[in-house]
């Protein structure tokens, strides 16, 4: 993705923070408006145009000490070279120190600061955002967008990257949510954690590029699981972020192996698993053997990967008697298939969301 898109990511999450999408809505004409006026003001390059642009959108109530934090803010979220991101920064936290002005205006310096400084890492882990971030990043988008191709304020190049972004990030149609766990109530109460926890095992929340996740891990022999069920429903699409690993000593062929992973299952009325579809990251490859009833895909990242599934799409990979199906069941799993060998399979999990669409 481009600089200009970064950009637009930056301000979109205070605006974010600040209201609801549905707010955005309403307010929608003046925001575009506002962003007119703002990008005309600047006499800058592209860039520092859609800066002022959305900073006006967005906040036009703040004065210009504020904006020149959010500026600075910007640029450290968007600017490839460490060094000098942290130079942003460090202008940033100077800034919201000596800010003068009411208790509200000092509020929103520092708050948008380090609302910045959180999304921003995020980004530079390549750690997507979540649900509601996507869904304002669409509709402020798409207002940049149409003002600027009635008013042919940007470069051909701008709108079309304007018009993949438009595409990459616009919401299902009537997608209803059924269940969401983002985990910043440092918890796992929404799970069931199970499988047999033989020998080391764990099951926690953890501090993560400045967001909770959830993180299991086995160690030893057997399996923990961390496991949501669902009545059966063909219209189900699931969306996480996640990073897995797993680690043996044992050759990458050997039925001694680890595994991390996600496996969406579909189970029968007597609590029978018919088929199961699994995406791991493994140390064998005995661990891909699959059937007619199971389909595994390997993830060879340890990053964080987006992942966004639909129900139908992962009925299509495998033969099953959908008659038979009740529930579905979405199980995150840490896996080792013995004692020897040093080995262990781990797996990191937020933003966990299950819509029908």
């Amino acid at each position: 993705m481009k600089i200009e898109l970064f950009i637009f990511a930056s301000i979109i999450s205070v605006s974010v923070q600040a209201q609801t999408v549905q707010q955005m809505l309403k307010e929608s004409a003046d925001a575009t408006k506002r962003f007119s006026e703002g990008y005309k003001k600047s006499n800058g390059h592209m860039g520092d145009k859609l800066i002022e642009g959305m900073i006006e959108s967005t906040t036009p109530e703040a004065d210009e000490a504020t904006r020149n934090i959010q500026r600075g803010a910007i640029k450290f979220a968007i600017d490839p070279n460490d060094q000098r991101s942290q130079q942003h920064w460090q202008q940033v936290e100077k800034g919201a120190r000596s800010i003068t002005g009411s208790t509200e205006q000092r509020a929103l310096a520092n708050s948008s600061a380090s609302h910045y400084k959180k999304w921003s890492s995020s980004v530079k882990e390549n750690k997507p955002s979540n649900i509601a971030v996507d869904q304002a990043f669409y509709i402020s988008i798409k207002h940049i967008y149409e003002q600027a191709k009635r008013d042919q304020a940007a470069s051909p190049s701008v709108l079309d990257d304007l018009g993949r972004a438009l595409k990459q990030y616009a919401p299902p149609i009537q997608k209803e949510l059924i269940f969401f766990d983002d985990f910043e109530d440092g918890s796992l109460k929404k799970w069931s954690i199970g499988g047999r926890r033989e020998g080391k095992h764990l099951s926690e929340i953890i501090f993560e590029n400045n967001s909770r996740v959830a993180h299991i891990r086995h160690d030893d022999f057997s399996e923990i699981e961390m496991k949501k069920e669902f009545p059966f429903n063909q219209s189900y699409n699931f969306s996480f972020d996640m990073k897995v690993f797993s680690t043996s000593q044992a050759s990458k062929t050997s039925n001694f192996y680890a595994r991390g992973g996600v496996q969406i299952q579909f189970i029968s009325s007597s609590g029978k698993t018919l088929g199961s579809i699994t995406y791991l990251n493994t140390t064998s490859t005995y661990a891909l053997k699959t059937s007619p009833t199971s389909a595994k895909f390997e993830i060879k990242s340890t990053k964080w990967n987006h992942y966004d599934i639909s129900t139908k799409n992962l009925l299509s990979k495998i033969d099953i008697d959908l008659n038979q199906v009740k529930k579905i069941a979405l199980v995150f799993s840490g896996y080792t298939s013995g004692w020897p060998y040093n080995m262990h399979g781990e797996v990191w999990v937020d933003n966990v969301s299950v819509c029908i669409r």
